[in-house]
């Protein structure tokens, strides 16, 4: 439960550092924070095209190791919020509509 705390904590920091366009580069940083948001949204059954659009927007100039990095961050949140219970659906759920939304085009 702490790696989740420390987990949404840092999503939620990303967010408030504000966030550029989908024509603006993002830090790497926060690319990954928007790949997690793209396996959170996967894994719960929402609506994942948007994120998915941004990951795409923002993918031109990334090195290997970001893109593997963003790969394993999108698959353990998809496969957290799908064996995820009742309370953590509603902590991934917050997280998507608060920290997540600034990634999600559409």
């Amino acid at each position: 439960m702490r790696a989740l705390t420390l987990s949404i904590a840092a999503v939620a920091t990303l967010a408030s550092a504000g966030f550029a366009s989908a024509g603006d580069r993002i830090s790497d940083s926060q690319f990954l924070a928007a790949a997690r948001c793209t396996g959170l949204a996967e894994g719960a059954g929402q609506g994942a095209e948007g994120f998915q659009a941004y990951l795409k927007a923002q993918s031109k100039g990334r090195t290997g190791n970001i893109y593997d990095r963003a790969d394993k961050l999108r698959s353990q949140a998809r496969h957290s919020a799908k064996i995820a219970d009742s309370t953590q659906r509603g902590v991934y759920a917050q997280e998507l509509s608060s920290a997540c939304a600034a990634y999600a085009q559409g």
